[in-house]
C-alpha cells in the first residue's frame, strides 16, 4: 500500500549519540485523509472540550434579550513550543514583549524547544545544566 503522496515505504532516521540504544516496540502507519482526520478532530473537540451551558433568566423583557459569552479561561491544555531565553527576558526585565504577551494570551503549557533535550541538559554524563530551565 501506499503511505504518503505515492510512497510504497517510509524511513524513520533517529539522531543519537554513539553507545545510546534505541528498543522499538511497535509502529503503525496507516493512511489519513484531511477530510478524515478533521472530522475525527472535530468529533475529539465536541467530546472533549466543549459543554453544555444552560442561562435562565426572569423577568418582564427577557424574551428579546441578547446575551454575549466571552470565555475568558479553560482548563484544556493548550500548549505550543516556545524559546524560553525570550519568555525569560520578559521575566527578568519585567516588560511583555509581543511574544511574551501572545505566549500568555494563546496558551497554557509550554515546553522549550531545544534546552529541556537531554542532550542540551547534559552534555556531559551526570553534569547537568538546568541554569536556563529553573
Amino acid at each position: 500500500s501506499e503511505f504518503v503522496k505515492g510512497a510504497a515505504s517510509a524511513k524513520m532516521f533517529i539522531d543519537a549519540d554513539q553507545g545510546v540504544e534505541y528498543w522499538l516496540d511497535d509502529i503503525s502507519l496507516q493512511p489519513v485523509d484531511d477530510q478524515t482526520w478533521k472530522t475525527q478532530a472535530n468529533k475529539r473537540i465536541d467530546e472533549l472540550r466543549k459543554r453544555d451551558v444552560q442561562i435562565v433568566l426572569e423577568g418582564d423583557g427577557t424574551e428579546d434579550v441578547l446575551i454575549e459569552l466571552v470565555q475568558k479561561t479553560h482548563s484544556f491544555p493548550f500548549g505550543t513550543m516556545i524559546v524560553a531565553d525570550q519568555l525569560n527576558d520578559c521575566k527578568v526585565n519585567n516588560v511583555d514583549s509581543e511574544y511574551c504577551k501572545f505566549t500568555k494570551d494563546n496558551f497554557n503549557w509550554v515546553v522549550d524547544n531545544y534546552k529541556m533535550k537531554w542532550k542540551y541538559m547534559e552534555k556531559e554524563k551526570d553534569v547537568w545544566n538546568t541554569e536556563i530551565q529553573d
